[in-house]
């Protein structure tokens, strides 16, 4: 038998037990690291540590005084060994999902029973380990009465978190899924080979001459660790990348929101929480968002749309953030199983200024920019729904205006183009005053205006309307500040289907008429059909 000096029994006692440690805690702080968040990181994090833990005590055992070192044994490594059982039963719990099928208190036992094992141990440690030896260099012990049943109670639950994988790979859908609990699976039985080859009394080692070194099935643990890790690596468990999915959470300029299935919001980003701090109410659930009369019915609304994962797509909310001021968002939604919980994710964008810019890009389609008027596509066309109507029905009456500005050249190179905008749009708003719900009215372009009235009874009733207006015009001057604009119009009037039967027509009659009534000495208005 080769003896073993001092210097080299220290070296082997740091090789084979207390570089472990460290290589154990470095492992358990990069799994908590990589997503803090996580139930699962932090239970195998906490794993690795007892696993560490279990080395440390090994190491003082054989550093320490015999005395000593029995004590470490017994208050250290039997209870923490455990402790680490149960922990490994948790972590396969967490990691198979099938706390979901659990009752709570089942799964609650496997943080409390640990703790009720070690205070039992600390009463009756003596029938497991009945005392200790020398066995140059290394400190044995000896077994008691239980020793049996404690490694029956190990594997035991080894077994069941073998049997835990292999449901949890039956359950998966995934092709991906299953080649990961197949894995997981496999590297936990290697394990636990390890560990009955390692731990035996006169091990494998003692074929090379060598001393039998005790306790190396911590060996299986070291492997355990480091292969499930690297394994869950591979599959995206613990990936850094959430690092970068944290990161795009906290920039992003689109608002996430994440509720769960009770609509109780859990966590927003500080784009989503910079609107949220705006509101006029206090937001604990994502109902909260609408007006409260019907928050109560948006959500029972939510909860049977969580049930039935319910995708929604492109949907606007109006939100009033402050006094007369509101904020347009947009929305989608989707569905995310995270931290063994079932959650929504609400991703929405402010559309305030997009869709005023669609309006106003809409409104100039449609409208003369100067004046707020229709312009001429738009009076064609509801010229041409008119047409349509009064076919249908003959009790339907309607007649077109033409109005043009008297000397309206003169306004322009006199005061210049800024004066004349300013009475272009005056007289626009003469003419919406005098019309109001009996039509519409349209710049058709320069000093030109149409009015389509498709309010009025009667031909008279139209005549009449067109005769205010050129009171009106001439009774309401352009006030400006270092003069008044005194406005002198002639207006020409169309009737359907007297004058004509479509657009045109109609408004080249109108167009004839208001002619005459410039021949006539302006500032009045005929019809077509005037002599």
């Amino acid at each position: 038998m080769v003896e073993l000096t001092d210097t080299v029994f220290v070296l082997i006692v740091v090789c084979c037990y207390f570089l472990p440690t460290v290589i154990l805690t470095a492992l358990a702080t990069d799994v908590y690291m990589r997503n803090k968040s996580s139930a699962t990181n932090r239970i195998f994090s906490a794993l690795l540590l007892l696993f560490a833990y279990q080395y440390i005590c090994q190491t003082l055992a054989y550093l320490l005084p015999p005395e000593a070192g029995i004590l470490v044994y017994r208050w250290g490594t039997v209870p923490v060994s455990i402790a680490t059982l149960f922990f490994s039963l948790l972590f396969y719990v967490k990691v198979t999902k099938v706390e979901r099928n659990m009752p709570r208190w089942l799964l609650y036992a496997f943080g409390y029973v640990p703790f009720l094992s070690i205070f039992v141990l600390s009463t009756c440690t003596d029938t497991i380990i009945s005392g200790w030896y020398i066995d140059e260099p290394w400190l044995r012990i000896a077994k008691g009465g239980l020793y049996p049943a404690y490694n029956v109670y190990m594997l035991l639950v080894t077994a069941t978190g073998n049997i835990l994988l292999y449901f949890g790979m039956k359950r998966s859908n995934e092709e991906r899924e299953k080649q990961k609990f197949r894995k997981m699976l496999l590297l936990a039985n290697i394990s636990m080979v390890i560990g009955f080859l390692t731990a035996a009394e006169a091990g494998l080692i003692s074929h090379f001459d060598l001393p039998a070194m005790p306790e190396l099935g911590l060996i299986a643990s070291l492997f355990w660790a480091w292969s499930f890790r690297m394994e869950m690596v591979k599959h995206n468990f613990f990936p850094y990348q959430l690092q970068i999915y944290e990161m795009l959470h906290r920039r992003s300029t689109f608002g996430i929101i994440i509720a769960d299935r009770n609509g109780k919001i859990v966590e927003v980003n500080p784009a989503a929480k910079q609107v949220l701090d705006l509101l006029q109410t206090k937001v604990r659930l994502v109902t909260d968002l609408y007006p409260e009369p019907v928050r109560e019915e948006k959500l029972e609304q939510y909860k049977i749309d969580f049930a039935r994962r319910e995708l929604k797509k492109d949907r606007e909310m109006e939100l009033a953030v402050s006094e007369g001021r509101t904020l347009l968002a947009a929305w989608d939604n989707g569905f995310l199983d995270f931290d063994d919980q079932q959650l929504q994710i609400y991703i929405a964008r402010d559309i305030t200024e997009q869709r005023a810019n669609e309006n106003k890009v809409a409104f100039l389609a449609y409208h003369d920019p100067l004046t707020g008027l229709a312009n001429r596509a738009q009076m064609y066309d509801r010229i041409a729904q008119a047409i349509d109507r009064a076919t249908e029905d003959h009790r339907f009456l309607f007649a077109v205006l033409l109005i043009d500005l008297d000397d309206f050249k003169r306004v322009n190179d006199s005061y210049g183009h800024y004066a004349g905008d300013r009475l272009l749009a005056h007289v626009a708003e003469t003419i919406r005053n005098a019309v109001g719900s009996l039509g519409i009215s349209a710049r058709l372009g320069g000093d030109e205006f149409v009015v389509l009235l498709t309010g009025v009874a009667s031909e008279g009733t139209a005549r009449k309307i067109a005769e205010r207006l050129v009171s009106d015009f001439e009774n309401r001057p352009l006030q400006l500040p270092t003069q008044t604009i005194r406005i002198s119009s002639s207006i020409g009037m169309s009737c359907f289907p007297r004058d004509g039967r479509d657009v045109d027509t109609l408004l080249q009659a109108a167009d004839a008429a208001m002619y005459k009534a410039k021949g006539g000495g302006k500032n009045r208005m005929y019809t077509a059909a005037n002599p």
